[in-house]
């Protein structure tokens, strides 16, 4: 039976980029622009593209390019104005552990600002050798983790940071786990789209659920899933961790992915509607709204 949803009421998006990303150098030696006219530039568009989707609320973060600096100096700024000017719009800053000078600066503009939630990072822009892994960390990229982490504890922040390929992999998570322990008590961290790839999507749901079940206070998304990831993690938290149920989230991550795909691969997933609206909305209400 088609799950009957008031879509202008409940719909947060747990993740998506503002700025533009611009062109990419392909394998041939051209350039071309990956998004072609689907980039949020600014916050009108950030507006514009919540009002067309009937999307309540959101989380807006910073674009990031092939120049590592972009993220601080042209794309923080905007998520800065942007969560200024949208009423229900909340943001995330970037900060990257291998340029802790500019990381510093950017934890400094959380300071009286409620309406900023995240701090994101990728470890794909940590360099070749640098991993999620603390045995890759050279000193000075060991100390602004330290920093990121503990600033994220004492201001009650989110850590979004990506899963995928490479060094982003969810496996090289294991030994961060591991290493910080209970640092991390007290710590909540987004693990974006819940592995990131085919192989991801199996690596992580079983860590997933084994680190929540050891009290972790860990959430992700639904964002670039493969279409049995979200039903396979959905089904192994009715089974073994219940509370896991709490801490799956809708997310586009505009434009690497598609509002619409995401939100109708989720509509197709056997869901009742208490359960469809906590994913859709009430999960991410609860974690980035509530004090």
């Amino acid at each position: 039976m088609k799950l009957k949803i008031e879509w202008d009421r409940f719909i947060f998006d747990a993740h998506l980029h503002i700025g533009t990303f611009g062109t990419q150098e392909n394998k041939a030696g051209s350039n071309f622009e990956i998004f072609q006219d689907r980039e949020l530039h600014n916050s009108e568009d950030i507006h514009n593209f919540m009002k067309l989707h009937h999307i309540e609320k959101a989380i807006c973060v910073p674009h990031y390019t092939a120049k590592p600096e972009e993220s601080f100096t042209k794309f923080n700024p905007l998520v800065l104005h942007a969560v200024e000017t949208i009423p229900n719009l909340f943001g995330g800053l970037w900060v990257n552990p291998a340029q802790p000078s500019l990381t510093s600066q950017a934890l400094s503009d959380f300071y009286n600002n409620d309406k900023l939630k995240v701090i994101k990072m990728n470890p794909l822009t940590w360099g070749n050798t640098i991993t999620p892994d603390p045995k890759t960390w050279p000193e000075k990229f060991a100390q602004s983790m330290k920093e990121i982490l503990s600033f994220a504890k004492e201001n009650n922040l989110i850590i979004q940071t990506h899963t995928g390929l490479g060094n982003s992999s969810i496996n090289k998570y294991d030994p961060f786990v591991d290493f910080l322990g209970e640092k991390l008590d007290g710590l909540k961290i987004h693990f974006l789209h819940m592995g990131g790839s085919n192989a991801g999507h199996l690596m992580f749901v079983p860590r997933f659920i084994n680190w929540l079940n050891q009290g972790y206070d860990f959430y992700t998304d639904t964002s670039h899933t493969i279409g049995y990831a979200p039903w396979y993690l959905i089904k192994e938290c009715k089974e073994i961790c219940p509370k896991g149920l709490n801490r799956i989230m809708f997310a586009s991550d505009e434009p690497w992915g598609i509002f619409q795909a995401g939100l109708e691969a989720l509509k197709a997933l056997p869901l009742d509607k208490t359960l469809f609206q906590k994913i859709l909305y009430f999960n991410a209400e609860r974690l980035y709204c509530k004090k």
